[in-house]
């Protein structure tokens, strides 16, 4: 079976480029010294931040240095293998590595939806915020996390996909699943402008990849109503015993791999289980400034309007009567009953409900005396689900 030259050339470039992507070769710190290179030769500021986005500039650059690395390594290849007449065996190959890296994605992306860690219950915070203030991004997030079942739902058929792909027979099908999944990762981060849409796009393309010699069966089953033939069986290895462990170490794989991320998912969730004595949404009710009561009045720029304490009890919010809001580290110690916010105070609960902070803020003695918000009272929270409407409730 003879391939035409430029299908084999194309093949060369899509390899050496799915092998720099999906095993990342050569290693990061390689890659760390020559897309800074790449990004002086381009005069742009290509300095690596570790800071959960995916779309930074050095993302883009180093995409653009496979891309090139990729064409460099096709043309040496092509140049020193011209003879040959096809790559079936090395293409067999090629779907195995991509099955396995975009099966392992989904299923981690599932994982950590199915035990909601990635998209967690609303933080007290965006229980307050204005709704024109949320950025998209916050938004989704927010869209998410109101509603645990959808997002189990969403994970689970993300993890369905990624099992579906570890298996020959079923890769038509779970690579038509991860082109449903993927592609509506890929249109809500671009249109809430998720940082990851380099990574959702490549996946999306992987999808792709698998799905396509099928699209003929495909399009004969159902559009044009005509015999669809039997998928080819053929694999790279060709001995039953080769096969069979192969089999083995693929289902060691799959569940190391279903395991690891399901329970790194749950000790995330875990984490953010335990709640910080101060845990809360604090109204201020008393605003004492050097000895000096001060009531809320209009758009005040130094009264506080409330304090926000979640979860973690390393960040607040503090928001002002004029509606400016700013997060700040915070640093409690309950035994000492100090905590730190821009500066120390001394706090005390006269009753659970009620909390009262002693000290200096911005040079200037402060008394500060707050009760909890119940959080019930949020009707994002309490609406619940009705089976039975006789109106839409749309507020």
């Amino acid at each position: 079976m003879q391939w035409p030259h430029l299908k084999k050339i194309a093949f060369r470039w899509l390899f050496a480029y799915l092998m720099l992507y999906c095993i990342q070769l050569p290693p990061d710190w390689l890659w760390n010294r020559f897309v800074p290179w790449m990004g002086n030769i381009l005069g742009v500021d290509t300095t690596w931040r570790f800071n959960g986005s995916g779309d930074t500039t050095f993302h883009y650059v180093q995409v653009l240095c496979f891309v090139l690395t990729a064409l460099a390594a096709a043309l040496v290849w092509s140049l020193a293998d011209y003879k040959r007449a096809h790559y079936h065996r090395l293409y067999l190959g090629l779907r195995v590595l991509v099955r396995l890296s975009l099966g392992m994605a989904l299923i981690g992306y599932g994982a950590a939806k199915v035990i909601p860690s990635q998209f967690p219950p609303l933080a007290l915070h965006r229980l307050v915020q204005p709704f024109g203030d949320a950025s998209p991004m916050g938004l989704l997030w927010s869209f998410m996390g109101a509603s645990a079942p959808y997002t189990v739902f969403s994970g689970a058929v993300e993890m369905l996909a990624g099992l579906l792909l570890f298996f020959p027979r079923t890769t038509t099908l779970g690579a038509l699943v991860s082109i449903g999944v993927m592609s509506h990762v890929v249109v809500l981060n671009f249109c809430y402008d998720v940082p990851v849409k380099l990574f959702s796009l490549h996946l999306l393309a992987l999808a792709i990849f698998l799905a396509a010699p099928d699209a003929r069966r495909l399009l004969n089953l159902f559009v044009l109503n005509r015999t669809a033939d039997p998928a080819s069986a053929e694999t790279v290895l060709r001995r039953p015993a080769f096969l069979r462990a192969a089999f083995v170490l693929k289902l060691l794989l799959l569940a190391g791999v279903t395991v690891s991320t399901l329970y790194q998912s749950h000790s995330r969730r875990q984490a953010m289980s335990p709640k910080s004595p101060l845990y809360g949404i604090w109204e201020v009710d008393e605003y004492d400034l050097d000895g000096e009561a001060r009531p809320p009045q209009g758009p005040d720029n130094v009264r506080w309007r409330r304090l926000i304490i979640g979860h973690s009890e390393q960040f607040a919010f503090l928001e002002r009567m004029d509606g400016k809001r700013r997060g700040y580290s915070l640093d409690l110690d309950p035994a000492a009953k100090k905590l730190f916010l821009d500066s120390e105070f001394a706090y005390r609960m006269p009753t659970p409900e009620t909390l009262r902070l002693d000290g200096s803020y911005n040079g200037r003695a402060l008394s500060v005396t707050m009760r909890r918000v119940d959080e019930s009272e949020f009707r994002l929270i309490n609406r619940g689900f009705h089976w039975i409407n006789e109106a839409p409730f749309n507020r």
